[in-house]
């Protein structure tokens, strides 16, 4: 991933954003399988934009905000503020959505493809099994998808299968087991080096220390691989792995908008 010559960094990848669409409280059983049942925590929703040599680059598109009122009636306690909606969250950085190339999506759950509609002209890369399977869920899966996210016949899909180099520095890795095709981002940037984005695979940095599987699951031995597989990947390749939804490391250990990494 990392590729060097003559001491120059081969990679595309510019700049690294993290954005922030908000929060809203789940059960911490929900994000570590087994554990602290009855335990409430916020868990943040973070979105990752990508500035590039071919343009900007957008990793998961957070809620949409159509959905927020029913996330408060069922019990949520959602913090989604008008400024956490893509856009303006985009435009604290100056980008606008149109400026936006490509929408790779980590996985089609609620939480990371509400946003698809602002970018009717990007390509959405998403992985094949993702994509069959979030159109017909198996019922102890249903609810976390919403097909108006993602059923714009319109849209400009770019279906993948498996493990892709998206451009020389940019990568997606299928790391599946919370999903039948949730997909990390592994990142090579000029200066800070690898950056590997876990999203739903890992929540939190419990999963990836103890290798406890999250709480949401469609096939947890899977789950559990996944976990090592990135891992396994950080330790190969030098890199930070990042959980997804871990407050702690959120407040923490992240640099917000309209900070970045270079």
């Amino acid at each position: 991933m990392v590729m060097k010559e003559r001491g120059v960094s081969k990679t595309k990848v510019q700049e690294l954003f993290v954005l922030d669409g908000g929060s809203i409280e789940l059960d911490k059983s929900s994000l570590t399988f087994g554990h602290n049942q009855g335990v409430r925590i916020r868990v943040p929703i973070p979105i990752y934009l990508i500035k590039t040599e071919e343009g900007y680059i957008l990793y998961d598109t957070g809620w949409s905000p159509d959905l927020v009122p029913l996330l408060g009636a069922l019990g949520y306690n959602p913090q989604i503020s008008e400024d956490q909606v893509l856009p303006k969250c985009l435009e604290k950085v100056g980008v606008s959505a149109k400026d936006i190339k490509k929408v790779i999506i980590s996985h089609l759950h609620v939480d990371h493809a509400g946003g698809l509609a602002f970018f009717p002209n990007a390509e959405i890369i998403v992985q094949k099994d993702e994509y069959s399977y979030a159109f017909r869920p198996h019922s102890f899966g249903a609810l976390a998808y919403n097909l108006a996210d993602f059923n714009h016949p319109s849209f400009n899909w770019n279906i993948i299968d498996g493990d892709k180099v998206i451009m020389p520095g940019l990568s997606v890795v299928l790391a599946n087991g919370h999903t039948p095709g949730t997909q990390a981002l592994v990142i090579d940037l000029p200066e800070t080096g690898v950056f590997i984005i876990c999203s739903d695979c890992c929540y939190t940095s419990q999963n990836l220390t103890e290798e406890v599987i999250p709480g949401i699951v469609w096939n947890p031995v899977l789950a559990l691989h996944s976990i090592k597989k990135l891992k396994t990947l950080g330790e190969l390749l030098g890199g930070q792995v990042l959980p997804n939804h871990d407050i702690d490391f959120w407040n923490n250990s992240l640099k917000k908008s309209p900070e970045s990494y270079k």
